[in-house]
């Protein structure tokens, strides 16, 4: 899961509007799972932007993806928060109870990042989509408030955005 190819940060690199020189130092700064590499979470533009730190007070943004937020009722906590577990297939047990098993109708996808906790146990984190496509986890409905206060993405990007994150990395939430 966070094997990442060299290929694609030579191809993202060649992208940056940096000289050669200071594109080496911004590869190893910018590297996929870096202490320097951090989420920006924006529910008012309905965006996940991917951010580097570049040392010198500024932030460079290496990626941007579109994600669901909170419908009315519900929110994500703001504020400075770090992904505590990245997981793979996990079951969900929904508000009616019942359990929905790893697959095409799990409503996280294939991917969860839990970023925090809330007083009843439950989390707050960023996963993908269900394939079955139901009414409001539809990937149709991305950019749409329509969660229960974690952030949706399209699968296709957080299967992407995993191989820039690791466990501990922050992720600020306007």
């Amino acid at each position: 899961m966070r094997k990442f190819s060299g290929m694609l940060m030579l191809i993202w690199l060649t992208f940056l509007p940096f000289s050669a020189t200071a594109a080496e130092s911004i590869e190893e700064r910018c590297a996929p799972q870096s202490d320097n590499i951090w989420l920006e979470v924006s529910t008012n533009q309905r965006m996940l932007y991917v951010n580097c730190s570049l040392g010198d007070g500024t932030a460079q943004t290496i990626g941007e993806y579109p994600i669901a937020v909170p419908k009315a009722g519900y929110r994500t906590k703001p504020g400075w928060h770090r992904i505590l577990n990245m997981l793979q297939d996990v079951p969900l047990v929904n508000s009616r109870g019942q359990l929905i098993p790893p697959g095409p109708g799990n409503p996280l996808g294939k991917y969860v990042l839990e970023f925090y906790q809330n007083t009843d146990g439950s989390y707050q984190a960023i996963h993908g989509n269900s394939m079955a496509g139901s009414a409001d986890n539809d990937p149709e409905n991305i950019q749409q408030p329509v969660t229960h206060g974690c952030i949706r993405m399209l699968n296709r990007d957080i299967r992407v955005l995993i191989h820039w994150v690791k466990e501990g990395t922050r992720v600020r939430v306007d």
